[in-house]
């Protein structure tokens, strides 16, 4: 089906993740004459919920929410979506088979101190060093190095070695608040927020559109497509910044591009294992879990309601050796990992559920991107500065609550604002036009 021929555009929207509708959203409210494209069938992009095992509604992509996400709550309100609180109580485990009582609380201890220190203040050393290097640099315990290093691999979903530490120093800073980033969900999972934000708009996101390229003319952006080209006097490119890259076109200023060829994606797995009960706390756990013997691997309590639910993430080079699994196997050997951490015999699994966040076509994988270790800092910022015709949005350049849906919409909200004010704050729709292929 071609694009048909319609009104001039003044902006086009690239991506139908939570940045690109919360821009489309802003830019729709100030009267932008406004396209949103999406390669996917749905909106949502790495926010996705689907009909589990069990036949409840499961966040296969993101989940987590605190109190101070004031842009998720709100428009959670906004459209009746209901809020589950997360289960509390109970200590954190550590899955280290062998390893004593006090050697776990000395691990625990090593690591939140690495969080709140070391990472805190590795936004003053040089652009080559990595997470490993400050790891290195410490006096651990070894069970705590091991401990710190799967956190990473979880929350980075890349090796220690692969990831800027002035990034993770500067996304640290950027999270804005001081509360745990698991106190609720939706109901409704993720997916059912990003449809009704889609549904809430005055034109439909065109789904199924993927974008080959951009191109600049005299005043205007040329969007490519399978169905034709839009042409617009700014274009929102709202897709992960390593796949931003592959899309800019050769006119984007060198620092730009140098920002965004630092970018890459990460990977991780997660599941959902449900139970008859939640076992682990019968043993005064929390479900909270880290791994040492299986680094990247964390397990997190989210029942909602009859029996028990254990998330589990796998990031980073773990999930690519697990993605090389039979599914079963796999499953297997994530749940036998939360039977020996927790220490607590386990029921049977009852059903599990699987979303693999890997080498996608069009997201990539993880839950955002990181900067590599040796790529120059800064680059957030230099893609928000840009002044020109395209504007940057997503989880990756959020202020605040990077690798999160709040910073997705902050981020989509941030651009807006840069767009209208690149066209004077009102519509002009002056130059676009849609051209038929």
């Amino acid at each position: 089906m071609e694009i048909p021929v319609s009104a001039p555009l003044d902006v086009v929207v690239v991506g139908a993740g939570f940045a690109g509708l919360a821009a489309t959203q802003a830019l729709e409210a100030a009267g932008c004459r406004t396209a949103l494209l999406e390669a996917l069938e749905r909106p949502g992009g790495r926010a996705e919920t689907v009909i589990g095992a069990d036949g409840s509604a499961w966040d296969a992509g993101a989940q987590f929410i605190n109190g101070d996400m004031r842009r998720v709550l709100g428009l959670a309100r906004r459209f009746g979506l209901g809020l589950v609180a997360a289960p509390v109580g109970g200590r954190s485990a550590v899955h280290a088979p062998g390893a004593g009582h006090a050697q776990v609380r000395l691990a625990l201890a090593e690591a939140e101190a690495f969080e709140a220190a070391v990472i805190a203040g590795a936004g003053r050393v040089d652009d080559a060093a990595s997470l490993a290097d400050l790891v290195g640099a410490e006096r651990l315990s070894p069970l705590g190095r091991s401990v710190i290093r799967s956190a990473i691999a979880e929350l980075c979903c890349a090796a220690p070695e692969d990831v800027s530490a002035a990034w993770a120093a500067e996304g640290d800073a950027r999270y804005g608040s001081d509360r745990d980033d698991v106190e609720f969900f939706l109901r409704e999972g993720f997916g059912g927020l990003a449809a009704a934000l889609a549904a809430s708009l005055r034109s439909a996101p065109r789904l199924g559109t993927p974008v080959l390229g951009l191109g600049e003319g005299t005043g205007t952006v040329q969007v490519h497509t399978p169905r034709g080209t839009l042409v617009a006097a700014a274009v929102v490119l709202a897709v992960p910044m390593a796949r931003a890259a592959r899309l800019a076109p050769p006119s984007l200023p060198a620092e730009a591009r140098a920002a965004l060829a630092g970018f890459r994606e990460g990977a991780v797995i997660k599941l959902a294992l449900r139970y008859a009960e939640p076992f682990w706390r019968y043993g005064g756990f929390a479900g909270n879990l880290r791994s040492a013997a299986l680094p990247g691997l964390w397990f997190g309590d989210t029942s909602t309601g009859e029996g028990g639910t254990l998330t589990a993430l796998a990031g980073g080079p773990l999930a690519r050796e697990l993605a090389a699994l039979p599914a079963e196997a796999r499953i297997s050997r994530i749940a036998a990992a939360a039977a020996e951490g927790f220490g607590v015999a386990a029921p049977p699994l009852l059903s599990c559920d699987e979303r693999l966040w890997l080498d996608h076509p069009t997201l990539g994988g993880g839950y955002s991107g990181h900067r590599a270790a040796g790529a120059p800092s800064g680059a957030e910022a230099a893609l928000t500065r840009l002044d020109g015709p395209i504007v940057f949005a997503g989880t990756d350049l959020a202020a605040d609550f990077p690798g999160f849906v709040e910073g997705a919409i902050a981020s989509g909200e941030a651009a807006a604002a840069r767009v209208l004010g690149k066209l004077g704050g009102a519509p002009r729709a002056r130059q676009g036009a849609l051209l038929a292929a």
